[in-house]
């Protein structure tokens, strides 16, 4: 917006700059219902919506706008400029890829240079917009470079938090395997006790079946 109503105030020095070159728009007269406009053309490649608001800027939002065909006629209500209560009469048309003629006339009868200074401040105002576009431009890819470098440091931050849980998840399952196998030579030891313990019991078992059979003998020997 800066650099748009810069170009507005610096209107007359950039056009009196520019108004030594005769050979910059080419001349052309329209007749609309009935009534001759004389005018000139220049040629603008870029972007069409640009070069639009260009012409809005510097003509339309001046003053009160009617539509005649493929013409605008507006009648420039703004105070400060030599057409000032005149209707001037623009169109955009496509010539070729990227390329429009973009076309200014009065109806009553003006000073060429006039004419040159009014189509100098509508290239000036698209160069100033394209200007002001690729800056914007440049700012939007700085952001989205910002945003995709935030992203990747949140994601390895996530990795580096998922890493530090499952480390600790791993150490605690590792504990418990550990844990599980000195219980389990543990119950092995307790097991192999029990065994001995079961093996002497039935030692002892046959010795005291072995004496009570020799008590038996013993016994009936006497009788």
């Amino acid at each position: 917006m800066f650099l748009r109503y810069t170009f507005m105030t610096l209107f007359g020095i950039l056009c009196f700059i520019s108004s030594g070159q005769n050979n910059f728009y080419t001349s052309k007269t329209v007749e609309i219902d009935g009534i001759k406009y004389k005018g000139g053309s220049i040629t603008i490649e870029g972007d069409k919506d640009l070069i639009s608001e260009s012409v809005d800027i510097i003509i339309e939002n001046n003053g009160k706008t009617n539509r005649s065909g493929g013409y605008k006629l507006t009648y420039f209500e703004k105070e400060g400029y030599k057409y000032t209560g005149h209707i001037i009469v623009s169109s955009i048309n496509k010539i070729a890829s990227e390329k429009y003629e973009v076309f200014v006339s009065f109806q009553e009868s003006m000073d060429d240079k006039i004419l040159e200074q009014l189509l100098y401040s509508i290239l000036n105002q698209f160069e100033a917009l394209k200007f002001e576009k690729r800056i914007k431009d440049a700012e939007d890819a700085s952001e989205f470079v910002s945003k995709k470098y935030s992203k990747a440091l949140n994601k390895i931050e996530t990795l580096e938090e998922k890493k530090e849980t499952n480390q600790k998840e791993i150490e605690e399952l590792q504990a418990m395997i550990d844990r599980l196998k000195t219980e389990n030579v543990e119950i092995d030891s307790l097991l192999q006790l029990k065994h001995q313990e079961s093996d002497s019991l039935y030692h002892e078992t046959e010795t005291m079946k072995k004496a009570i059979e020799l008590i038996k003998e013993e016994y009936l020997g006497k009788q």
